[in-house]
């Protein structure tokens, strides 16, 4: 996870990876300064990783505040004399549960998207260049475009080969 800053109510810095060096985002207007999300993904609305870290930095900020307010509100009821053992233990329990959870789902994703993947540069594997706008066609814009971002893939002229 790259290193995240907040700098105030929608701007935030994101490490890139060269250590040191940090890119501006502004999550109310899901724009970066990077150069991918510049050149790339500002074209049609797309999100760069570094808007995704972000993103995904807030929802783990929030459910830690839902929860903190959860438990506050539990120990209200109880008259503030909770079992803070069993409170604590609960609390790792759901931690746990939410962590297992996250990574099943970022495996189906990353598996989904390997398979993807796969498929794409074994269809273009066979051709001199395969036409750009068939492969957008066939599995989006964002899909190709991640992947030339990635270096797996160049187009030139209209065309996608695979870059060796």
């Amino acid at each position: 996870m790259p290193t995240i800053k907040k700098k105030d109510e929608s701007m935030y810095e994101v490490e890139s990876h060269n250590k040191g060096e940090f890119y501006t985002i502004d999550i109310d207007a899901k724009t970066c300064t990077c150069p991918h999300y510049q050149f790339r993904m500002k074209r049609f609305g797309g999100e760069c990783k570094h808007l995704a870290a972000v993103r995904d930095f807030i929802a783990a900020n929030s459910e830690v505040k839902e929860y903190k307010s959860k438990y506050k509100a539990k120990k209200t009821e109880n008259g503030g004399k909770g079992n803070r053992k069993q409170d604590v233990s609960k609390k790792e329990d759901n931690d746990e549960d939410k962590e297992e959870d996250t990574k099943n789902d970022k495996n189906r994703a990353n598996s989904r998207s390997n398979d993807l993947t796969a498929e794409i540069l074994k269809e273009v594997a066979g051709e001199e260049g395969k036409d750009a706008v068939e492969l957008i066609d066939k599995y989006g814009e964002i899909m190709i475009n991640d992947l030339i971002a990635k270096g797996y893939l160049i187009e030139s002229k209209g065309k996608v080969k695979i870059l060796k």
